[in-house]
């Protein structure tokens, strides 16, 4: 339920902006994102997710 980490890229491309240059810091779904405390909503909510895809079962052949 977290975002992503993101890896720092030692220089930037001139012909890509960059995605913090591009949203709008004001926007009301960027400023809930920096107010949410994520590893509570991780920890709340991450026993109900799964990140590993279960097998399949192949009784049914």
């Amino acid at each position: 339920m977290k975002p992503r980490q993101t890896k720092t890229i030692p220089q930037k491309d001139l012909f890509q902006p960059q995605l913090v240059d591009i949203i709008n810091p004001n926007h009301p779904l960027v400023r809930l994102a920096k107010v949410i405390d994520w590893n509570q909503l991780d920890n709340e909510l991450g026993g109900h997710f799964s990140t590993v895809i279960p097998p399949k079962n192949n009784s049914n052949k």
